[in-house]
């Protein structure tokens, strides 16, 4: 609750009729109770001047939640961009998280050009998943490139995703026993319109929220494997902190 408003709200659903015995969390947001903002990893891209690789003062002390972002630039077939500094230059056509200066997050393919005022971030990874409320019609590609390489490719592994309602609302969604194809279905069913896939394998992809005061970390789901205190101390990988609106991060 932010202002006695429901900022965000958690629902667990079956990823297909086969791997019944999983669940896939998929998490809404309301980013007019919420701010979320892009912090880069040690590794990737590297160091950004002006942000902070872990979670850090008045942010600490404020954060609601946290979730990976892409994958390794190497392999993201886009760019990142931060503070007015391009770590890798921007692909047009990319999928892109795109973050404000007030803490609005939208997702897109990149149109091109410098980013407009008012941004301050830009993630790409991949192509849309999701675009105009349709699914990418390569969903089901078996190339590596497409959407990632998974250990002993599996099709069925750890994902995660974000995605944007109609409504400006935010959706993330991540859990096991995903394909690309379920994946986007399971933001297709929370109403997502845009959505590029996040990261995957079971390594990388959590969903972590804090208890506060303290900043006491605790992974949505038994099953997540990365360690809860990821973004208390310096990461190697960028992620997304989403802080409650009006607390001055």
């Amino acid at each position: 609750m932010v202002s006695g408003k429901t900022a965000a709200q958690v629902a667990q659903m079956r990823p297909d009729a086969v791997h019944t015995s999983y669940v896939v969390s998929v998490v809404w947001m309301d980013p007019s109770l919420l701010t979320f903002a892009l912090h880069p990893g040690t590794q990737v891209p590297g160091a950004v001047p002006g942000a902070a690789s872990q979670l850090i003062g008045a942010e600490r002390s404020a954060v609601w939640a946290t979730f990976n972002s892409g994958f390794q630039m190497k392999d993201a077939q886009g760019g990142y961009w931060q503070n007015g500094l391009a770590v890798v230059p921007l692909s047009v056509g990319a999928a892109s998280m795109v973050l404000t200066s007030d803490g609005r997050l939208s997702v897109m393919a990149w149109p091109g050009g410098a980013p407009q005022a008012g941004v301050v971030a830009v993630r790409q990874n991949l192509s849309l998943l999701i675009d105009h409320g349709v699914t990418a019609p390569s969903v089901n590609s078996k190339v590596t490139s497409d959407w990632g390489k998974t250990v002993g490719n599996a099709a069925y592994v750890w994902r995660s995703a974000v995605g944007v309602r109609a409504d400006g609302t935010v959706v993330v969604a991540c859990g096991p026993a995903l394909s690309v194809a379920t994946l986007a279905g399971a933001l297709q069913a929370a109403g997502a319109q845009t959505a590029m896939e996040l990261d995957i394998n079971k390594d990388w992809t959590s969903f972590i929220t804090y208890q506060q005061p303290g900043a006491v970390p605790h992974r949505l789901t038994a099953d997540q494997i990365p360690s809860a205190n990821r973004y208390l101390t310096p990461s190697p990988r960028d992620f997304v902190a989403v802080s409650p609106r009006g607390t001055g991060v």
